[in-house]
Formats: C-alpha cells, sequence, structure tokens
C-alpha cells in the first residue's frame, strides 16, 4: 500500500506510469495497459491505493521498478470511489453512444468492457461501443433485458471468443474448478454495482435454450437455474428461489458454428 505521486497517463500506449511512497520510502512503478484497462477507478496524485505485482530492475537507469498488476483504493471509501467514477465514465460513454448499458468487470481476468444494448442482437457482433464498425464487435446485453437489472429473472450478454484473448475468450478460464470457485462477476451500471457468483459452466449449442429471459412463473424460473447447474462442469449445490436474479454469459466456441459456451451466475449482492 502506499500513496501515489508524479501520476502519468500516457494516453498513446495505455501505460499509466507513477511513483508510490510511504513513509520511508519512495519507488517508481507502472501499470501496463494490459492491466490498465481492467480498472475500476480512475487513479490520481494523492490517492492511497493497495497493489499487487512484481519488483524489478529497470535496466536503462538500474533502479527498482515496481510491476503493478492489480490496484485498488485503500481505505473506506474504496467501493464509492469506484462507483461513482465508474458512473461517470458511463455517462461520458453514454454521451458518445446512447446505447451504453454499462460495464462488465471480472477481477485477474481480460473481461473487463462497456455493455451496450442494441434494438435486436445482431449490430454489436461486428460494432464498437462507440458505434463505429469493428470485426470483434462488443460486449452487449441481449435487446430484451431492461436496463433496470433488478426486473430481469436472466440477463443474458454475448461477446466474441476472440483468439486474441478480447471480448469473451476468458470466460473459458471458468473451466478452471479453482477460477469457477473463487471469481466474482461485477457488472457496474448507473444504479449500482450488481455482484454474481458463478454457478454453472458448460459447453452447448445455439439452439439450446440456455439464454431463455421469460418464464411463466417461480417455478419455472427455478426449474431453469436447476436445469443449467446440472448441466454444468462443476455443480456447487447452489439453491434457488423466485427472488433470485441471474445473469448468463454467451460466446461461440469457435469449433462449429453452433458450438456455445454459457457461464451463469446468481447475483449475491447489490450495491448503490
Amino acid at each position: 500500500a502506499g500513496e501515489i505521486s508524479n501520476f502519468t497517463d500516457h494516453y498513446r500506449s495505455g501505460h499509466l506510469y507513477f511513483s508510490l511512497k510511504d513513509e520511508k520510502s519512495v519507488l517508481k512503478a507502472v501499470m501496463f495497459a494490459s492491466a490498465a484497462r481492467r480498472l475500476r477507478f480512475r487513479p490520481g496524485d494523492g490517492m492511497r491505493v493497495i497493489v499487487r505485482g512484481r519488483v524489478s530492475v529497470y535496466e536503462p537507469s538500474g533502479q527498482y521498478q515496481f510491476y503493478v498488476e492489480e490496484m485498488q483504493p485503500d481505505g473506506l471509501g474504496a467501493l464509492s470511489l469506484a462507483f461513482e467514477q465508474m458512473k461517470a465514465n458511463l455517462k461520458y460513454l453514454k454521451d458518445i453512444n446512447p446505447d451504453i448499458f454499462g460495464f462488465i468487470h471480472i477481477e485477474c481476468t481480460n473481461i473487463s468492457f462497456p455493455i451496450v444494448q442494441g434494438d435486436d442482437n445482431d449490430y454489436y457482433l461486428d460494432h464498437a461501443y462507440n458505434g463505429d464498425a469493428l470485426v470483434v464487435g462488443s460486449i452487449f446485453a441481449d435487446y430484451r433485458a431492461k436496463a433496470d437489472m433488478s426486473k430481469n429473472r436472466n440477463t443474458v450478454f454475448y461477446g466474441h471468443n476472440m483468439r486474441d484473448g478480447s471480448m469473451f475468450n476468458n470466460v473459458t478460464l471458468f473451466f478452471d474448478e479453482d477460477t469457477f470457485n473463487s471469481k466474482l462477476i461485477e457488472i457496474y451500471t448507473f444504479d449500482g454495482i450488481y455482484t454474481y457468483e458463478p454457478f454453472a459452466i458448460f459447453e452447448t449449442i445455439s439452439t439450446y435454450q440456455y439464454f431463455r429471459m421469460s418464464f411463466k412463473n417461480d417455478a419455472d424460473f427455478v426449474a431453469f437455474c436447476e436445469e443449467m447447474q446440472e448441466q454444468s462442469e462443476f455443480n456447487k449445490g447452489m439453491t434457488f428461489d423466485g427472488d433470485d436474479h441471474i445473469i448468463t454469459l454467451s460466446t461461440c466456441t469457435n469449433m462449429t458454428t453452433v458450438g456455445r459456451y454459457a457461464l451463469h451466475a446468481k447475483l449475491i449482492k447489490v450495491e448503490n
């Protein structure tokens, strides 16, 4: 833990350069773009943070440097700060594109992207979150989902499985049992932070109704959740009732045109 000083955001590369200081010492630090883009808040001078990474010698100068892989605000107001900054970022993005729905973040993965929502489930397959044409597309919510996620029994999100590790490629990490049991999924919206615990991961096909959003009644919804859990590579024995809310992350397998990976998670916490 330490206080940030001499903060520089290299906007071309996306790398963050700064110093970390405490009462006794100062250490130069860098957070490369691949890690920086997973941040849920905006660092700055004078901010106290908790970091994780490694120390190495920067050969050109012969000085020690800390390579930051993870960072979070330090203190009781950390979550509030992250949420307020994320809301500001979402407002900025929504001014660019009114289709902005929220932001998805899964710690220690490459899944940390804005979420959009179109009038159908086709447009954002090949358009970026700012609306520009882009072959890798965006992470997008099913067009039938309500913006207030508390009104959806199952909110479904789609994203391509890109071979470079982007978009929803890292959904496949949940086929590792430790990842499945330890990682949570966070969805930031204008209303709050929704945290979900995975309960099912499996390979399926596009005609299997793992992405259902409409249910006849509570019993029908509970039966769906239990069926998804039975399909899972790992089973936590999670229980469900009619008041629960879940999300589904859907991506292609890249092995056949109809192959899909499905990751389901149950809402465990909402923070406003």
